[in-house]
């Protein structure tokens, strides 16, 4: 009896230390899909759920996972549930997997199911950083793995295409710059394109305050 005792409450014990007792309260992914040349991710996460950081993972052989992003602050909201999304454009990826790893406050963790997408074309660059700066100039960086051109198109809030350019793409880093003085101020979405690829940015033009850029 007392070797049966003692077997139940190290499997306790092992159970625990595994996260046995983490909140795992429906947590997966609600959305992943090829978005243009990058994957949309997005999951939900129930306020019933005690976790205090998240951590998406991804994994180009579905083996060994590598951390993407940490959320840090896992906000409650009204809706009972916690929104989350991750646009991954890494270069030269055509098959992965992504987790989401839980911690709790007691470090114990869990895991989400994982999910697995084969994307239909490969993307070749990417927008590393985009900045709008001080004297009305918008600064896109792009880092390529290979030349060519990208054409550029600059659309308003209404949809309207108020701006149309070819840029020339050389290995590594590229840096752009587009003179906005000539448009009002508002939202403003950029599309560039190289063949079947393409990636979306968007910004806001506020001359009476400082304008954010976005990436999307």
């Amino acid at each position: 009896m007392k070797i049966k005792s003692l077997f139940v409450f190290l499997a306790l014990l092992l159970f625990i230390a595994q996260g046995g007792f983490a909140q795992n309260l429906d947590v997966e992914f609600s959305s992943f899909k090829e978005v243009g040349s990058g994957i949309f991710l997005e999951w939900k996460m129930p306020d019933g759920n005690t976790a205090t950081q998240c951590i998406l993972e991804r994994s180009a052989h579905g083996a060994t996972f590598k951390t993407l992003e940490i959320f840090d602050h896992i906000q409650k909201s009204s809706s009972n549930y916690s929104s989350f999304t991750y646009f991954d454009n890494q270069m030269g990826l055509e098959k992965a997997s992504y987790r989401l790893k839980f911690i709790e406050s007691d470090f114990s963790s869990f895991y989400s199911q994982e999910v697995s997408i084969t994307k239909k074309s490969i993307n070749t660059y990417r927008i590393v950083e985009q900045e709008l700066m001080s004297h009305g100039m918008l600064r896109v960086t792009i880092e390529s793995i290979e030349k060519g051109n990208l054409e550029f198109s600059l659309f308003d809030a209404e949809k309207e295409k108020v701006m149309k350019e070819k840029w020339k793409v050389d290995l590594g880093l590229n840096d752009y710059f587009i003179n906005l003085d000539y448009f009002l101020d508002g939202e403003y979405s950029g599309v560039l394109k190289k063949e079947k690829e393409y990636q979306t940015l968007t910004f806001n033009k506020n001359t009476k305050g400082n304008g954010v850029a976005m990436k999307e």
